[in-house]
């Protein structure tokens, strides 16, 4: 789905495009794409809601704010998808805000003095890679390309999503977003 159709289907939501985590609910009950996804789309969930025409409730952070924000809630500070999925349901500044402010994650890990270690099963789960399987399950033609693919395009390997579905699974959501044959 591309940025018009998004906004087409989202249209008639409207009303309902506050924060990120407001809209993650109301999108699950009615089985409308998550923020991430129009997050991915759009860049990012202000820029959404410029198009949409929507108001921005900027909200600017010190680095003292943030370092205490981050201290605070260090426990999910591990990663950017973890962090960001805390973020938005405690209203908490999102990964960007600290790359922003620090020059990139690692460098606001040390600065803050958050140090731990990545821990590989607590980066995906089941729901953040049925997203990335729809947006990108349509170019898996076998094993050895996706993962080729997954590198050059910073997504899970065909291992990693393995960990998460059967093969049969996989196969079923790659045939479901596979380009129809003419």
């Amino acid at each position: 789905m591309d940025e018009k159709e998004l906004i087409r289907l989202l249209e008639q939501h409207k009303f309902q495009i506050t924060s990120a985590s407001h809209w993650d609910e109301y999108a699950k009950q009615r089985g409308l794409p998550l923020s991430s996804l129009i997050v991915r789309r759009f860049g990012s969930w202000n820029r959404f809601k410029a198009i949409m025409g929507l108001p921005i409730q900027a909200r600017h952070y010190d680095r003292s704010e943030l370092k205490e924000i981050a201290i605070k809630h260090q426990e999910y500070f591990r990663s950017r998808i973890i962090w960001d999925k805390h973020a938005r349901v405690f209203g908490l500044p999102v990964s960007g805000t600290f790359i922003n402010a620090f020059g990139s994650w690692e460098q606001a890990k040390k600065e803050i003095g958050i140090q731990n270690r990545k821990r590989k099963r607590d980066i995906y789960d089941k729901e953040s890679l049925k997203q990335i399987l729809e947006e990108h399950g349509r170019f898996y033609r076998n094993r050895q390309q996706w993962d080729q693919y997954a590198k050059k395009n910073r997504v899970p390997t065909y291992k990693t999503l393995r960990k998460h579905f059967t093969y049969e699974e996989l196969l079923q959501y790659f045939k479901q977003n596979s380009p129809k044959s003419e």
